[in-house]
């Protein structure tokens, strides 16, 4: 006898698979406002700011924050979100293209994990992490108050 149980409901979620490094990062399509792009030089900050469409925009570098190991490449695509009514670029090295994910929960062992939202199985086997927008939103924004409170200038000008 063979058993075969499948669940009631999928969550499935459209969404955009971007690389960075050898990670992959699913970005929810609910969330996109488009792409950008920009050259570093430099260290490169976990959160600063791009200029976009004539106003001054934060942006998170995943690799910074995922403590990507590998190369920091001269050119990033710079994928726009938008969640909480804000604005926030997500600095990655490559854009796959457009992907149904099929969302997996985390482990009990892995919710302490506060930007993942989910993991998904993509068709050649590996996995990807779904960002939760809107909680990077507001690390982002938490980085700017807490400059802002320290007397720290948030920088305005893009390097």
């Amino acid at each position: 006898t063979v058993t075969i149980r499948l669940p009631l409901t999928l969550a499935i979620i459209d969404g955009f698979n971007v690389m960075v490094g050898g990670d992959s990062f699913i970005v929810p399509l609910a969330n996109l406002r488009g792409f950008q792009e920009r050259f570093v030089e430099g260290q490169v900050r976990t959160v600063d700011t791009i200029e976009r469409m004539g106003s001054m925009a934060p942006v998170v570098s995943l690799r910074r924050l995922f403590d990507v190991p590998g190369d920091q490449p001269g050119y990033e695509r710079v994928v726009i979100t938008e969640a909480e009514g804000e604005t926030v670029g997500f600095c990655v090295d490559k854009v796959i293209g457009r992907q149904q994910a099929v969302i997996k929960s985390l482990d009990d062992c892995y919710r302490h994990l506060k930007w993942i939202s989910g993991t998904t199985i993509n068709g050649d086997g590996s996995i990807s992490l779904i960002l939760d927008v809107p909680q990077l939103v507001r690390f982002v924004r938490g980085r700017e108050d807490s400059r802002l409170h320290a007397g720290e200038p948030f920088r305005t000008v893009p390097q």
